[in-house]
């Protein structure tokens, strides 16, 4: 199948794009990037801890590796474009006239969101034959927005959940539910390193998923409560200062450069 991944340019779509890498070899795959998510402006000095480690490190470090002809068991996103035999572009507004053309032009048989910046809509599903599918990492339709696995922590929820749904117009997160993964949380680790782990058994949903549509089986959608679950945005000081009241962290210098660490070996 012709698959488009859409990811943000962070530590932890990496992780999900490694997770996806092995089976999109089997499908003509090109995947494109954002720079960011959520509207743009001043941010708490937690989101900018955040946003240093998870970004700030992936674009000084491991976007500036030298090439390596076998890499390790991790690739950075220059090593997947390769793999994959694309570009691995960013593609910022999704909905601008040259970005719907460029992806009408690759004619995808399904497009996979992670973590994408961009906001997509209708438009974007007719494209599609199969539409879009999106990973969501908090529990739908209880969290939808940004950060939501925060959200979730701030709630007193035990788990992490990513789900799996259909996007089907301009709606954040609204879209039919697929499948659900979750794991423990661990209150003695920081946020950031759970989300990316996350990320396994959530993109085993994806893989599922690919598997499901190339032999012609129905996926599953069950409808959202519209009425159900609330819409979060970038937390606030205050919320980011309750958050850690409770003694959970957003994340870790530490655990995040053990994060890197396989990319280097």
């Amino acid at each position: 199948m012709k698959v488009v991944v859409l990811l943000n340019e962070d530590l932890p779509a990496l992780y999900a794009l490694n997770h996806l890498h092995e089976p999109l070899l089997f499908h003509e795959t090109t995947f494109f990037l954002s720079r960011s998510v959520g509207r743009p402006g001043p941010s708490p000095r937690g989101l900018l801890e955040l946003k240093a480690q998870e970004q700030g490190l992936l674009r000084q470090v491991l976007n500036r590796l030298p090439p390596r002809a076998a890499p390790p068991d991790l690739h950075t996103f220059p090593e997947l474009a390769r793999s994959l035999g694309c570009d691995g572009a960013y593609l910022e507004k999704p909905r601008d006239r040259a970005s719907c053309e460029t992806l009408a032009a690759l004619a995808p048989d399904v497009i996979l969101s992670v973590r994408y910046g961009g906001i997509l809509d209708a438009e974007h599903v007719r494209l599609s034959r199969h539409g879009i599918l999106n990973l969501h990492s908090g529990a739908l339709p209880a969290y939808r927005g940004v950060l939501a696995s925060f959200r979730a922590v701030c709630a007193g929820e035990k788990a992490l959940t990513a789900t799996l749904h259909r996007i089907v117009d301009r709606g954040i997160d609204t879209g039919p539910i697929v499948a659900r993964a979750s794991l423990p949380f661990d209150p003695s680790r920081a946020l950031l390193g759970q989300v990316i782990d996350l990320y396994g058994p959530g993109c085993q949903l994806m893989v599922d998923a690919l598997s499901a549509l190339e032999k012609g089986d129905p996926l599953p959608g069950t409808p959202q409560d519209p009425a159900s679950g609330a819409y979060y945005s970038k937390p606030t000081e205050d919320e980011l200062q309750a958050f850690e009241a409770l003694g959970h962290r957003l994340c870790d210098l530490e655990d995040t450069l053990s994060y890197l660490a396989p990319f280097l070996g």
